[in-house]
This record gives structure tokens, C-alpha cells and sequence, in this order.
């Protein structure tokens, strides 16, 4: 049975921002890097490794999908967010980052990653774009280029597209298996 694509950037295949940037047409080349001459504009200051930034990350989840998901955000079920603290918490085979995004002493955008054996996994993120429009996309890159500092091998963007995943990324499609019901 068909699952939810994953979403994966071999940065064996584009190992630099600008080789990545060479696989989008003119135009979305052209938006992408008016997004971040605009988020640039603000001088953001990128911190990483401030792990009690996960809880601005809950926040800023929850305000952003209040009014546009009629679930809301994940993070409104408590266990939840008790996941991502325990993924922090007991981070042993793997290493977890935080990667904060602040604009005028102010954290606009926090992202959970997870490296593990050569891939870097984005977690989760979000972010005050009704205050910063185009904060994701100038994020992304900050990823995409943090993973690459760090030699790693892929992106890994999991799953659920959210509507911008399949612009930016080639989908791998996944399966359940359902065992045999007697």
C-alpha cells in the first residue's frame, strides 16, 4: 500500500548551494534568492545548538498553523511534544542540532535535525512568516548548507510535502506493508 513520499537531497549529486540552486528554472531561481535577499536584509543571526530553542519551536509551530490547518499544529497534543524533548533528551547513536533563526534579538524560525550515519534529517521547523515572508525558503538553504559544512552525505526532509517539498525535491515513494489477515 502506497505511503507518503519522503523527500531526499543526495548532496553527493549537488554538493554545493549552487549546483542545487542550477536545478530550478530561471524563475524559481530568481524567487528563491529574492526571499533571501530579503530575510538577508533583516541581518539575521543563525544559532546553533541552543536546545531550549526546541520550546520556541512548539510555540511558533502552534501560532503558525492556528489559523490555517483545522488541526492545528502537532505540538498541540503534549505527548508530542514530550517526543521531541525525549529525541533531544536521549540523543546517544545519533547527534541532534537546533538551528535558531533571530531577527532583531527576536526567534523568528527554530528547525530540530538529526544526524545520523552521513544524513542530515530535518525534524521539524517552523517559523513567523507572516512576519517574515519567505523564512522558510531562506531556512531551507541554511540547512542545506549547514549539512553540507558538515560533510554529510544527504538531506533527508521526511515525509508530508506541506505543498513546497515536490518543487524543491525528487519524492521517493515508501509502503506499508499490511500483513495477511487470516
Amino acid at each position: 500500500m502506497a505511503d507518503d513520499p519522503k523527500y531526499l537531497l543526495s548532496l553527493e549529486e549537488y554538493p554545493t548551494m549552487e549546483s542545487f540552486m542550477q536545478k530550478f528554472n530561471g524563475k524559481k531561481r530568481y524567487n528563491l534568492r529574492r526571499d533571501q535577499r530579503i530575510i538577508l536584509s533583516h541581518n539575521p543571526q543563525t544559532v546553533i545548538n541552543r536546545y531550549k530553542d526546541l520550546e520556541a519551536l512548539f510555540k511558533l509551530s502552534i501560532k503558525r498553523f492556528a489559523k490555517i490547518d483545522e488541526d492545528g499544529s502537532a505540538f498541540l497534543v503534549r505527548e508530542r511534544k514530550e517526543t521531541f524533548r525525549q529525541i533531544v533528551k536521549q540523543a546517544n547513536e545519533y547527534e541532534i542540532r537546533t538551528v535558531t533563526t533571530e531577527i532583531n534579538g527576536k526567534t523568528v524560525g527554530v528547525d530540530l535535525v538529526a544526524l545520523y550515519k552521513g544524513v542530515y534529517y530535518a525534524l521539524n521547523g517552523a517559523y513567523d512568516i507572516k512576519h517574515y515572508p519567505g523564512l522558510g525558503n531562506y531556512t531551507n538553504f541554511v540547512l542545506i548548507q549547514d549539512a553540507i559544512d558538515l560533510g554529510m552525505k544527504a538531506v533527508d526532509f521526511l515525509e508530508v510535502s506541506y505543498g513546497w517539498k515536490e518543487d524543491w525535491f525528487k519524492p521517493i515513494p515508501l509502503f506499508q506493508f499490511k500483513g495477511i489477515q487470516p
